[in-house]
């Protein structure tokens, strides 16, 4: 092919919002995708954490590479009530 290799892309995510999210990162922070794909043909595996918030996809953001410790963060009670108690009206 005159513009580099055909490849194909599978879009995955953990229920409807995961998945409108992860369409939502290609279509809004694509280049971040074509900087992991520049020359290289392995494949490409993103974990992506999504803000969702009146009832919009307001960002999406890879946290593949975080450590064990921010994911026990994220699930902790404490975060959870903090959270809800931040945005719940």
């Amino acid at each position: 092919m005159s513009y580099g290799k055909l490849k194909d892309y599978f879009l995955a995510g953990i229920r409807g919002l995961g998945t409108w999210g992860a369409g939502w990162f290609i279509d809004r922070r694509y280049h971040a995708i074509e900087k992991l794909c520049k020359g290289d043909d392995r494949d490409i595996q993103l974990l992506l954490e999504v803000t969702y918030r009146n009832e919009h996809v307001i960002d999406v953001r890879p946290v593949s590479h975080e450590p064990e410790s921010y994911f026990r963060n994220e699930i902790s009670v404490g975060t959870i009530r903090a959270v809800i108690k931040e945005y719940a009206p």
